[in-house]
């Protein structure tokens, strides 16, 4: 499989929830519309403004309706990774097509180019506390998605993060 992940051993320190504004449950989902098929994860022009723009409780979306757009966009996906207990995570982007996972604006997981839903992994120690993220993600055409899993400490399955 492509693409390029931070070696397991890496520590991400979190910030404390009182250092954050007040909070609402979610990430944003920024869609654009580039109206081009693209090959790879691409740069937007600065203060591009998308065409959707909304919160949504968890990043795990497989339909048009869920992005607002069949074919042919980018998506950016912001906020804050609340981390329940300091560990060793390993987390799981899937997508189709490309991808790019940020923790605290280190790349995680980098799973760009044309694929279909296919599970990428990386392994990560991080404290308590909340942690940046970021997605950034292309369609092109031929079904969508993007799931953000993980598998906490001591958990023996991989689940939707919170």
């Amino acid at each position: 499989m492509k693409g390029r992940a931070v070696a397991s051993g890496s520590t991400l320190a979190g910030r404390s929830a009182a250092a954050l504004p007040p909070q609402t449950p979610g990430v944003t989902l920024r869609v654009f519309d580039v109206q081009v098929p693209l090959n790879n994860l691409c740069v937007l022009k600065p203060g591009q403004t998308p065409n959707i723009d909304k919160l949504m409780p968890v990043v795990n979306w497989s339909t048009a309706a869920d992005f607002g757009l069949e074919t042919h966009f980018v998506t950016h996906v912001v906020g804050n990774l609340q981390v329940p207990q300091a560990g060793s995570y390993t987390l799981r982007l899937a997508s189709d097509d490309g991808s790019r996972l940020l923790i605290d604006d280190q790349v995680v997981i980098d799973h760009d180019g044309l694929h279909g839903p296919d599970p990428k992994d990386a392994t990560v120690n991080l404290t308590a506390g909340a942690h940046s993220l970021r997605i950034e993600h292309f369609e092109r055409d031929g079904g969508q998605q993007i799931t953000l899993s993980w598998k906490p400490p001591g958990a023996t399955g991989f689940t939707v993060v919170p």
